[in-house]
């Protein structure tokens, strides 16, 4: 889980990791993660989300 605070009041975006993100994740740690967490950040509205209402 993600959380954005943009748009207002802010997000947490869900999104279950698939095998090779799971992988690299034990192997490299929350770096691995990088590029996900940006597109998260980024593109919201392709992801399952709960607003903080």
């Amino acid at each position: 889980m993600v959380t954005v605070e943009k748009p207002n009041p802010g997000l947490d975006i869900i999104y279950q990791l698939d095998e090779l993100e799971k992988e690299n994740y034990l192997k490299i740690g929350i770096q691995a993660l990088a590029d996900r967490i940006k597109d998260m950040k980024e593109n919201f509205n392709r992801y399952k989300v709960n607003a903080w209402r």
